[in-house]
């Protein structure tokens, strides 16, 4: 629904939308790197404990987790421009969009710090991280606030997000906030599971790749539009003006005619 007496705005470039729609897409790969992990760590490793010890200083290919996390970020800072453009003017998308691209900035802060103190090397760590106490210390470290800030930012960001577009796109807004409600229910149970000393690696990985699948359903809907978009434009007219500012070639012409037919000689 759009702010009353908020004042229309041309449509989105169609090239920014669907720029958007490949770079969300392309994060969503990204963001899920892990999957890689079973081919370059070992089964244990891959499979429980944090996803970030993927990334610790030592591991092999930790460049290629921190870089893929990077490069979402990237992505979706892309996609979240895109975004803005598409939704301007409607109810709360200013949280939405502002929401996104704070979990693109998350990400690639996640892949320029590392864990301060790596539960998968260290006892002291290991044992810290199933107590209050050890989860409140590790709020000193930036990776632990950029995780917690990405996590935060991307369960708000697909429940605001699905609510603003649901008014117009049933089918998209219902994903997202599906996806939003998974990503903290996966949360909250990370936590339990944490200070019931039990491992959080099925919840963590769980709650990655419903993110990623909330960067796949929002490159999905910015490419859907953009085609779209090139449907509704005429041959001969500009493509990425909105339908009522788009001039009526056949109709000004068909004017034209009649007014030369009627002029007195």
């Amino acid at each position: 629904m759009t702010e009353p007496g908020a004042r229309p705005r041309p449509a989105p470039s169609r090239f920014i939308t669907r720029i958007g729609g490949i770079a969300a897409v392309i994060a969503a790969v990204s963001y899920s790197s892990f999957l890689a992990s079973p081919w370059t760590h070992s089964a244990g490793s891959a499979s429980s404990g944090f996803v970030s010890e993927l990334e610790s200083p030592g591991q092999p290919y930790a460049w290629l987790y921190r870089s893929s996390d990077v490069l979402a970020g990237i992505g979706i800072l892309l996609a979240a421009r895109a975004v803005s453009r598409l939704i301007a003017g409607r109810r709360w998308s200013a949280g939405a969009t502002a929401l996104l691209a704070l979990t693109g900035f998350s990400s690639v802060l996640d892949g320029a710090t590392t864990m301060r103190c790596d539960p998968g090397t260290s006892t002291r760590c290991a044992h810290g991280e199933h107590t209050a106490g050890g989860l409140i210390g590790q709020l000193s470290a930036l990776h632990t606030d950029s995780g917690l800030l990405g996590f935060a930012a991307s369960a708000a960001g697909a429940i605001i997000l699905g609510a603003v577009l649901a008014d117009r796109w049933p089918g998209w807004g219902r994903l997202q906030i599906a996806a939003g409600i998974g990503m903290a229910g996966c949360g909250v149970a990370d936590l339990f599971l944490l200070l019931a000393s039990s491992s959080i690696g099925s919840t963590e990985r769980a709650r990655v790749l419903l993110i990623s699948g909330w960067f796949l359903i929002i490159g999905l809907f910015l490419l859907r539009q953009a085609a779209a978009a090139g449907a509704r434009a005429a041959p001969g007219q500009p493509r990425d003006s909105p339908p009522d500012q788009r001039p009526d070639v056949e109709r000004r012409r068909h004017a034209k005619r009649s007014a030369a037919r009627t002029r007195p000689v």
